[in-house]
């Protein structure tokens, strides 16, 4: 039987370690999970669209740094069952929507995204399937390709998220035009979502403590879900939460005791009532505590399921045990290990160098930590050997070919530790970075928690230059 086709929309303006603006992660999230259940869902399209409180700041170039991070882990998803695409073909189907709010005609222009849908949803029409599209953001593209192509409009399965919320004049638009009459299958949710991640009493996040205990140290993509959901607002303030609030458009699909045909049945993705013609909402009832939440419990009632599916399938990614949990009780008495000898390793080819400097204070073991350049990663998890209080340094050399301009490179640490002195506290140190043989000015930076630090280089020729951007 055919995996469902499904085009996902997402208003992803801001990743962990690459920016920091006022913002959400969410939907970092929320694809991570939806690219770890590809054996449920054919993934057709990724489109980048506009997001209300950010416009403008949405782009297409998040979802590809996404996909690398998937990269890293696709042959061991791959191992466990059919339908993973390679990153190269996810990155084939990633589309550009808008970056701006609809005006009142709720029609914003073409942009790729728009025609993309338009295209898949008529190949799925000769097909004989349905085409799912989940706006996780603005609905504008879904907008203007029904205004494009009104034929495909018994076609799409449209799952949005709060669209009247993110997109007023494009929603206006869908309702007005497609709503109930018959042709547009649309599950028009706007609060069943926070029984995703709140809790009956608070539409906060409830925090990371489950991201901790089964993403941390899950392979890369694993570790990635982890690092974006600490400062999950990106406001540098110290709410971290695991928040997926679009995934219940995917958990809809997931659920094999559900039926997607019936919105009006029980499933992970919730359940919603009849409103018109092939045309569903929020149930009145079966709300949180706190008004505005109508059909929350219809979402809340199955976490435990869908979070321990999704704990079995982050395992899938680990070739190696996972990284220990900070212990946040002082110990006594540390046994300090004996310094070993320094690592040096070589990552990527080509005719420029970065040479890197590195070392750590270990406590329960190393640190461990990751090297990318211009948002690519290079290599895989490394281990730092050489003690800082030893005075010896790690040696990574990373080759590339890089063109004239500027370029960074990122170091991220992956699993702080700490158990309450000085003494018990693991740290990763820069200790210096050279590019072609040229000292960066401020090569250096102290990680005394997860996270990443991008130094900057700019490469001239027989000249490199170099300052740290942000820590």
């Amino acid at each position: 039987m055919a995996l469902p086709r499904l085009f996902i929309s997402t208003d992803m303006q801001m990743i962990t370690g690459i920016n920091s603006i006022d913002g959400d992660k969410d939907d970092v999230q929320s694809l991570v999970h939806a690219l770890m259940y590809q054996d449920k869902f054919d993934i057709v399209g990724i489109a980048s669209s506009v997001s209300r409180w950010q416009p403008g700041k949405n782009d297409d170039s998040f979802i590809h740094h996404v996909i690398d991070k998937y990269a890293e882990n696709r042959d061991e998803l791959a191992a466990r069952a059919d339908g993973f695409k390679t990153a190269a073909e996810l990155h084939d189907i990633t589309y550009q929507g808008t970056k701006w709010l609809s005006g009142w005609s709720g029609v914003p222009g073409q942009t790729d995204a728009s025609r993309a849908i338009v295209r898949e949803a008529r190949e799925a029409r000769d097909a004989g399937a349905p085409l799912y599209v989940a706006t996780w953001g603005g609905v504008g593209d879904v907008a203007q390709a029904l205004h494009d192509a009104p034929d495909i409009a018994g076609t799409v399965r449209l799952l949005s998220v709060a669209g009247q919320l993110q997109e007023p004049n494009a929603h206006a638009y869908l309702k007005r035009e497609f709503a109930g009459q018959g042709e547009l299958w649309w599950i028009d949710e706007a609060t069943t979502h926070f029984g995703v991640y709140a809790t009956p009493d608070t539409k906060t996040p409830a925090g990371n403590a489950w991201a901790e205990a089964n993403a941390r140290g899950h392979g890369t993509l694993g570790q990635f879900f982890y690092e974006n959901t600490l400062d999950v607002r990106g406001t540098g303030g110290t709410h971290d939460g695991m928040k997926m609030g679009d995934s219940h458009t995917t958990l809809y699909l997931i659920d094999g005791a559900g039926n997607n045909d019936d919105p009006t049945a029980p499933s992970w993705g919730g359940q919603f009532r009849e409103a018109g013609d092939r045309y569903w909402v929020d149930q009145a009832g079966q709300a949180f505590n706190f008004a505005g939440s109508g059909g929350a419990r219809t979402t809340y009632e199955d976490r435990a399921a869908w979070t321990g599916d999704f704990a079995a399938r982050l395992d899938w990614l680990q070739s190696a045990p996972p990284v220990t949990a900070p212990v946040k009780s002082p110990v006594t008495a540390p046994v300090v290990p004996p310094a070993p000898a320094p690592a040096n390793a070589t990552l990527g080819s080509g005719g420029d160098t970065l040479v890197l400097k590195l070392s750590q204070d270990a406590w329960q073991g190393s640190a461990q930590y990751i090297i990318s350049v211009d948002g690519r990663q290079t290599g895989g998890t490394q281990t730092a050997k050489s003690l800082q209080a030893s005075g010896q340094d790690d040696t990574v050399i990373v080759k590339g070919d890089w063109a004239a301009g500027a370029h960074k490179v990122t170091v991220t640490f992956l699993n702080d530790a700490w158990g309450g002195t000085a003494a018990t506290d693991r740290n990763l140190h820069v200790e210096g970075i050279t590019y072609n043989g040229a000292a960066l000015e401020q090569g250096s930076a102290e990680l005394l928690r997860n996270g990443s630090v991008d130094f900057g280089f700019t490469d001239r020729g027989m000249a490199a230059t170099a300052d740290m951007l942000f820590a």
